[in-house]
């Protein structure tokens, strides 16, 4: 959202809280990269329930937010690596590797990659966490063929090591959904087909998006740079307000600053 985005970035508002359920996927991906390295379950509950869960503690135990409760949370890691305890051996580049790419326009491209590693294979992947409370479905994953942050990620990754073959999203879903209305190709699952709570796809991002990107990148940035910074200028996507446990500007965008 542009009005997000004017927020955020050229007034600084710092939002006073964070949505829990941005708040208990930061915990998971945490709790992820504590696992990484040093390959200890206790170690990765510990990061899960530990400094930053505060508010999800406070959460109640049933309802709709209770999926994000650290309890819950805790359930769903426990059995996601009870799942991948056998995964295919890797060796891992880096966890969490913040990154800052100088672009043609004078920009800064920055942001976070949850994990980069090798297969024995000898292929470059770039592994994204994503937490959900719905099923990863057809159209869940069709979305990261052409996902901005993936193929962000991508770029990002080749600039710093010069390759990166694919990108693997890793689901995890943390609602508590009920097996019978798990469904594969319009067939419900059966009671011990829960693998798609926790579920991997690769996608291999091609020259073509990557070039894709690049233009709309330089027409993005290079207009947000000109034009000036009024609010009037960076328009309110309304069907985002409701994103991530709600925008924390909607308040803003509705009665203007509050002194």
């Amino acid at each position: 959202c542009p009005r997000r985005f004017y927020h955020r970035w050229i007034r600084g508002i710092v939002p006073r809280r964070t949505a829990s359920a941005l708040n208990a996927g930061e915990q998971v991906h945490r709790s992820l990269a504590a696992f990484t390295q040093t390959k200890d379950v206790e170690t990765a509950i510990a990061t899960l329930k530990g400094d930053g869960a505060e508010a999800l503690w406070t959460l109640p135990t049933e309802g709709p937010e209770a999926k994000r409760h650290p309890l819950n949370l805790e359930k769903v890691m426990r059995a996601y690596f009870q799942e991948y305890r056998n995964e295919p051996k890797r060796d891992t580049i880096d966890v969490e590797l913040h990154f800052a790419v100088d672009m043609p326009n004078g920009t800064v491209l920055s942001g976070m990659v949850d994990e980069l590693y090798h297969t024995t294979s000898g292929l470059t992947k770039l592994r994204e966490h994503k937490t959900c409370s719905i099923l990863t479905d057809f159209y869940f994953w069709k979305r990261f063929e052409h996902d901005l942050q993936i193929i962000v990620y991508n770029y990002a990754v080749e600039q710093l090591i010069g390759e990166c073959d694919c990108v693997e999203i890793n689901a995890v879903l943390i609602a508590d959904v009920k097996p019978t209305k798990l469904k594969k190709n319009g067939e419900p699952y059966a009671e011990d087909k829960k693998k798609i709570w926790r579920e991997r796809r690769d996608f291999s991002i091609q020259k073509h998006v990557t070039d894709n990107f690049m233009d709309t990148y330089l027409a993005i940035t290079n207009y947000v740079t000109a034009i000036p910074k009024k609010q009037e200028n960076f328009y309110q996507a309304h069907c985002n307000c409701q994103d991530y446990g709600g925008c924390p500007y909607k308040q803003i965008c509705l009665y203007g600053d509050l002194h």
